[in-house]
């Protein structure tokens, strides 16, 4: 892996940490401390100067701590992943008419979103 490449990774996971963390609403020394680490932990690991990556063992406790999968933290496009595995659990106790029901609600909110869009 190239250093440019190590780069991109590490400016992905800060802003994925920062993205998830505000919309936690946590400070980084409360989430640090949280997670059974030093004050400092989660500003060391985003100080673009340092280029700091958590250990293998501290970034599952990471997503623990927002309720993500480690597969999901570095999926830009997935804004809350937390909300949508709780309501794929959900949806798996449903029925076929039930979800069909449920498909029709989400294709209708895309259709309408994507002709307010065009509207603008």
């Amino acid at each position: 892996m190239s250093a440019e490449e190590s780069h991109e990774y590490q400016e992905l996971f800060v802003r994925q940490l920062e993205k998830y963390r505000l919309q936690k609403g946590v400070s980084q020394r409360d989430m640090s401390l949280s997670l059974g680490q030093s004050e400092g932990f989660i500003s060391k690991l985003t100080n673009p100067k340092a280029h700091n990556l958590p250990r293998m063992i501290n970034f599952f406790y990471i997503c623990d701590y927002f309720h993500i999968h480690p597969r999901d933290f570095f999926d830009e496009k997935i804004e809350h992943p937390s909300r949508i595995r709780s309501l794929v659990k959900d949806l798996s106790e449903l029925d076929e008419t039930q979800l069909e029901h449920i498909a029709a609600i989400v294709h209708g909110l895309i259709a309408n979103d994507s002709k307010e869009q065009r509207q603008k």
